[in-house]
């Protein structure tokens, strides 16, 4: 396509754009600046101009930066002959004056965008070879005339690690993020935590207190019971209950030491149990929860490249949090809660504070901050800041606060210090027990496992 238009006929155009004229006049606050981080991530695609009698209609898609699976945005603009913006429109709830980030996101995108190939110049793509001849075919069967089916036989995937390497694509991105992981098992495989580390396990019972209970009407008035899911569990789901949930205390030491040996020791003792990671999608669950439960029995291992990059520098946050606090953390494995073997965690790390407390140790690494202050703007997902008081902090509806304040319940400890790491800068927040949230999360959770999720365990065995 082309710049310019004969007269009366509009002109389409895919790439080569011009600039939006003063495009800070159109936009208010920050937008503008989250528009380009979201051009920057490739959210925007799909763009169009269409010029007419010196006005221009551009139509755009943005991908939402909250969820990569929700709908996308679709984002109209209308521009004078100066290119300046008359009108916008964006199908977000904030756009509809059309001055969202995603809008904001095209603007960039039609200034920035200089992505032009082959295959954007009319017609180049489609003119035959003037050779006439089939290099790509005779390469692969140098014997063979045209025409001739010829059989490839599949390799391994290892052949594109060893072969295209250097290659950029989702698949080289899956198998390095692969590679780190395992690299980092087989470096976890050291020792098994110490006798001094286990002794930190020492449960007091009255912690337990989070029950079920239900009313029941007798002939002296409503009675509050607790319930009793163990003994309401039929044969085949008390069966799996009773040989692949419920442990001694010696086993649970056991189940400690080992997973933390082996990686798949641990996925196999995490697989019939809701974890600190699971609790969150099951409390905040508003759909159906029989599906929810089939999900997580059949769970696959998951990797990705931001998971790969927390595993690879967890140690080493580890050790300068050790360093800066004169401390000495102790790892573990899957750690199973006596009174409620179906639930567990597997701590970051465990240390004892100035005052001979046991608190836990949550680390993460965050990819996308690596080389940034951990308080630029926009802050990272999970973190919030008041607004009045401009302290920054947990944000309590974000999954991770519900992986604390449930590690915090199966270990029974009072504070656990969430440690935010990356090579420019450190942050640590201090997380309390929040005795309102679990006292809804856990007989929430107890409800769920012995009325779905033990359910479908029991139709894998």
């Amino acid at each position: 396509a082309t710049n310019s238009s004969a007269e009366g006929v509009p002109v389409v155009i895919t790439t080569g754009f011009q600039a939006v004229t003063n495009p800070e006049s159109f936009f208010r606050g920050a937008n503008l600046t989250k528009g380009k981080l979201l051009h920057e991530s490739g959210h925007v695609y799909d763009v169009k101009e269409v010029r007419f009698d010196g006005r221009a209609d551009v139509t755009a898609r943005c991908v939402p930066q909250t969820r990569l699976s929700a709908p996308v945005k679709h984002v109209e603009l209308h521009l004078d002959n100066n290119r300046a913006i008359v009108s916008a429109q964006c199908d977000c709830r904030a756009g509809v004056a059309g001055r969202c980030k995603h809008t904001a996101a095209v603007v960039v995108y039609l200034k920035e965008d200089v992505a032009a190939s082959k295959t954007s110049c009319a017609r180049s793509w489609g003119i035959p070879s003037s050779k006439k001849t089939y290099p790509k075919f005779s390469r692969v069967a140098p014997n063979s005339q045209k025409g001739t089916s010829v059989s490839v036989c599949a390799v391994d995937v290892s052949h594109v690690k060893q072969f295209f390497g250097d290659l950029s694509c989702p698949l080289n991105d899956m198998l390095r993020a692969e590679e780190l992981v395992c690299d980092q098992d087989e470096e976890s495989v050291e020792q098994p935590p110490s006798p001094e580390a286990l002794v930190l396990f020492d449960w007091p019972l009255e912690g337990f207190h989070y029950r079920n209970f239900f009313i029941e009407f007798e002939s002296g008035g409503p009675i509050q019971k607790e319930e009793t899911f163990v003994e309401s569990l039929r044969s085949r789901e008390r069966a799996v209950y009773d040989r692949s949930i419920c442990k001694s205390s010696e086993e649970i030491q056991s189940i400690c030491r080992n997973t933390h040996l082996s990686r798949d020791t641990w996925r196999k003792e995490r697989l019939p149990r809701i974890t600190a990671t699971k609790a969150h999608k099951v409390i905040r669950c508003q759909g159906d929860l029989q599906k929810l439960a089939k999900e997580m029995v059949l769970e696959v291992p998951f990797s990705s490249q931001a998971t790969a990059h927390g595993v690879r520098y967890e140690p080493e946050a580890r050790a300068k949090f050790e360093e800066e606090r004169c401390v000495k953390v102790h790892q573990f494995g899957l750690v199973v809660m006596p009174e409620d073997p179906w639930l567990g965690c597997s701590p970051d790390g465990l240390f004892r504070n100035d005052e001979g407390k046991v608190n836990l140790l949550e680390i993460k690494c965050p990819a996308s901050r690596w080389k940034k202050p951990l308080t630029e703007k926009p802050l990272l997902a999970y973190l919030v800041e008041d607004k009045h008081t401009k302290i920054i902090s947990l944000r309590q509806s974000h999954p991770i606060y519900t992986q604390i304040q449930i590690c915090l319940y199966v270990l029974q400890l009072e504070q656990c210090e969430l440690f935010i790491y990356c090579s420019v800068d450190r942050k640590t927040f201090r997380i309390k027990r929040d005795e309102a949230f679990l006292s809804y999360a856990i007989p929430s959770l107890r409800s769920f496992y012995f009325t779905f999720f033990i359910q479908e365990l029991a139709a894998l065995c």
